[in-house]
């Protein structure tokens, strides 16, 4: 059953498509090809959902693939549902396309895309008592998570027999390993983050699961807890990589599981690369400084998400890691500017970035631009050019940079502003990224840049500590109100 390395128990450590998952008695569908009698769920070696159907060839049909419309017109995408052991179990794919269906003398098969699947315990089971999301991609120092788990796992084995009469039980196997969480607990939410076992997620990165319990004060709405989860990622430096859900009940047993397909191309080497907190969390040292972060935090992420719409802004910030070295920074200055102006259409601005309101400009300058327009009428261009005149209250781009940074409070020298500056050229494709020897200077401006957005989410955050500087040799860190340090 296990052994004396591995103290793991599966269904309650790690997400719920570890083994194939069957569908039987499908329901109709559009997208299944005639003749389908089942569909096949398993991971594939970059752990997306690898699907396929399964049946007998139904030779009255002329075409293996179901007619779902003219052609020209876009195929939307489909549900199947199904179940299996007798309807001990009832299966939801959603967002379902077929690719292509082969067929070998009578047997059927078909590729099946899916980016989700549900399947749910229909009986035997007991309310929902926890739920534990499952990630890829967690950081990797078990010295993060301050508090200890231990495992213990054994195997007894008993036999009754009727005559002679006899009762044993033996105790079997039994294995016990050690891990490690952290707790997260503010007043109106707590949640464990613990690393999952070695033995059940990828060898080629680490698992984590980040749990809910209706004892500890209840279990978010999923949404929420995709926000937990962009709010702990942007603590811990990397992405992490949702691949589903589960609901147990109070004995361990699932009741509901999700299973979602990553949408990363190159999910490996999106693991396999480094992580960048915005603050040194590695003491070298066990310590709850991640705790702490977290539980300062992520109760202001999600109070002030609906209004910042950071889940979206993190989205960039973790596209602009995927992207290559010379078209990313236009992908992270999009996020700065979602920042940007959800900070100027708050209470918090002074200036809401204009120079001044446009009912005052247009009171204060009524005649003169009613003159300027009668002289352009005439012009070519004329209409343009008024438009920019009736316009001018507003802040350029480069100064509603300067003030929204101002208003936040941090301060910025030469190395921010050579990595603003350089977000334009590579924005408007110039000849100048090519140059090899500007290679260095490239990657530079963007670890400066990060550093920038990094400094700008933990002030709206509310954080008054340290972070670390990425422009500079060996990462350092400086107070928050400091310009980054690092030399051209």
């Amino acid at each position: 059953m296990t052994d004396r390395k591995n103290a793991h128990f599966h269904r309650v450590e790690w997400e719920g498509l570890q083994s194939p998952w069957e569908l039987e008695d499908l329901a109709g569908s559009p997208v299944l090809p005639a003749g389908s009698e089942r569909v096949e769920l398993r991971r594939d070696e970059q752990y997306r959902i690898d699907a396929k159907i399964l049946g007998t060839r139904d030779f009255s049909s002329a075409n293996l693939l179901p007619d779902l419309g003219e052609m020209g017109e876009i195929v939307p995408d489909y549900r199947i549902e199904g179940s299996s052991h007798r309807g001990g179990f009832r299966y939801e794919l959603d967002h379902c396309v077929v690719n292509r269906v082969s067929t070998k003398g009578e047997e059927l098969e078909a590729e099946l895309k899916t980016y989700r699947a549900r399947r749910t315990a229909t009986r035997g089971r007991g309310p929902r008592a926890w739920l534990a999301e499952w990630y890829l991609n967690a950081h990797d120092k078990s010295l993060l998570y301050p508090r200890f788990v231990e495992r213990e796992f054994k195997e007894t084995y008993r036999r009754d027999r009727e005559y002679p009469e006899e009762n044993v039980v033996f105790e079997g196997q039994w294995s016990r390993n050690s891990g490690h969480y952290a707790f997260v607990e503010a007043p109106d939410l707590a949640f464990a983050v613990e690393l999952v076992p070695e033995g059940l997620r990828p060898s080629w990165c680490r698992g984590l699961a980040i749990e809910y319990r209706d004892e500890w004060g209840g279990v978010p709405e999923e949404a929420t807890r995709g926000s937990i989860a962009n709010a702990v990622s942007f603590v811990m430096g990397r992405p992490l990589i949702g691949v589903g859900h589960t609901a147990f009940d109070a004995s361990g047993f699932p009741i509901d599981e999700v299973a979602l397909s990553p949408v990363q191309r190159d999910l490996v080497s999106v693991c396999r690369s480094a992580e960048h907190p915005p603050v040194r969390l590695d003491e070298r040292k066990p310590t709850d400084r991640f705790q702490t972060l977290m539980t300062e935090l992520v109760p202001r992420y999600l109070e002030l998400n609906g209004e910042f719409d950071f889940d979206n802004v993190l989205w960039g910030y973790w596209l602009f890691e995927e992207t290559p070295l010379g078209a990313n920074l236009p992908v992270l200055a999009t996020s700065v500017e979602m920042l940007k102006r959800a900070w100027y259409s708050s209470k918090r601005s002074k200036s809401r970035g204009v120079y001044m309101p446009k009912k005052d400009f247009d009171r204060l300058l009524e005649e003169e631009l009613a003159a300027m327009e009668k002289k352009l009428r005439e012009v070519e261009y004329g209409g343009r050019m008024m438009s920019r005149l009736r316009s001018a209250y507003n802040l350029g781009s480069n100064e509603s940079m300067e003030f929204f940074l101002g208003e936040l409070g941090l301060p910025i020298g030469p190395t921010e502003r050579s990595a603003i500056k350089a977000r334009n050229p590579m924005a408007h494709g110039s000849a100048a990224l090519l140059d090899e020897s500007r290679h260095q200077e490239t990657v530079n401006d963007t670890l400066s840049y990060r550093t920038l957005f990094n400094r700008i989410l933990l002030k709206i955050l509310g954080y008054d500590g340290a972070y670390v500087d990425y422009s500079a040799r060996e990462w350092p860190e400086r107070s928050l109100d400091e310009p980054l340090g690092g030399r051209r």
